[in-house]
């Protein structure tokens, strides 16, 4: 079970929650690349201005029209590949708050290969794919970890205590997972029969949270500041999950919370699907929000407030 230190109250969820005080860092609909790096490997791809409609998907939730960032990986080689559009941020030392969309695509008539995709936080724009704090999910849940948190490419397993406090695993098995990411179908213009797997994220358009905390300590089993936490919302189900933080008071190693921001896809296996037009991961609407420190009047204010809804229980 996670424990905050009293003098992180400025951390509390409430307040990260709210946009009262938040200032818009910057705002891309990925309709065309003006600030992006790709990194990737060799068999893998990332196109912006990719007009989604064509093959069947809506327009995501946050936005109009239907150009976003196409992302893919192991096209062809049949090894493991990922690729990272990598974005600075332009500030730091401030709490900020990252937003986008997200579409999971795979095949399903003959087994896909399972990929994922996700964002990442303090990535340092050179790795492919996963660095800083990551989180990654899985399209057609052919893992037995779906949803992955990562440390740079060192992934944080379950027993870390990173995952969130209403999940049982970080399989899409979880109760949790299964009721706000529903099994559906695939755009009927995709001319697939089948549906995904509840608890999987395909199919669906997908909101994903970032809440960084810089100066944030959670476990407190060292110094080392800094929390990313990841919330994903389903427009299908109207759900919300907070899937985990990363969290550097941990112990292991420590990521920078700070510096870029990416779109992450990556296939981590080998396999191939016979239709790999179907697998794929589609990116938009991305917003960054910076979030100044509160002052330390209102600090007290919150710490007093928190020991008085202790004592009322």
């Amino acid at each position: 079970m996670h424990t905050r230190k009293a003098l992180l109250l400025f951390a509390a969820p409430g307040l990260l929650s709210s946009n009262a005080l938040a200032t818009i860092a910057f705002t891309d609909d990925l309709s065309a690349n003006t600030r992006f790096t790709v990194v990737g490997d060799a068999d893998s791809n990332a196109t912006f201005g990719y007009d989604y409609s064509a093959d069947g998907i809506p327009s995501a939730p946050n936005g109009t029209g239907t150009l976003g960032l196409k992302m893919e990986a192991n096209l062809a080689n049949g090894v493991a590949a990922e690729v990272a559009a990598v974005t600075p941020l332009g500030f730091s030392n401030s709490p900020y708050r990252v937003t986008f969309d997200m579409w999971s695509n795979f095949s399903i008539a003959d087994g896909s290969s399972t990929e994922f995709a996700g964002g990442s936080v303090g990535h340092d724009g050179v790795a492919t794919g996963r660095n800083g704090a990551t989180l990654i999910a899985t399209g057609d849940g052919g893992s037995s970890r779906d949803y992955r948190l990562y440390k740079n490419k060192g992934e944080q397993f379950f027993a870390s205590l990173q995952y969130g406090p209403t999940l049982s695993s970080n399989n899409g098995s979880d109760p949790i997972l299964s009721a706000a990411f529903l099994g559906l179908p695939a755009p009927a213009a995709q001319g697939q029969a089948g549906t995904s797997d509840a608890g999987d994220t395909a199919f669906q358009w997908i909101t994903m949270q970032i809440d960084v905390d810089p100066f944030a300590v959670l476990q407190g089993t060292t110094n080392d500041l800094g929390t990313a936490t990841f919330t994903m919302t389903s427009h299908a189900s109207g759900l919300s999950v907070e899937i985990g933080t990363v969290d550097n008071s941990n112990g292991g190693t420590v990521v920078g919370m700070e510096g870029n921001f990416a779109f992450v896809y990556a296939d981590l296996f080998s396999s191939l699907a016979n239709d790999p037009q179907y697998q794929f991961g589609i990116f938009d609407n991305l917003v960054v929000e910076q979030i100044p420190e509160p002052s330390s009047s209102l600090l007290i204010g919150l710490a007093g407030a928190a020991l008085f809804l202790r004592r009322r229980r």
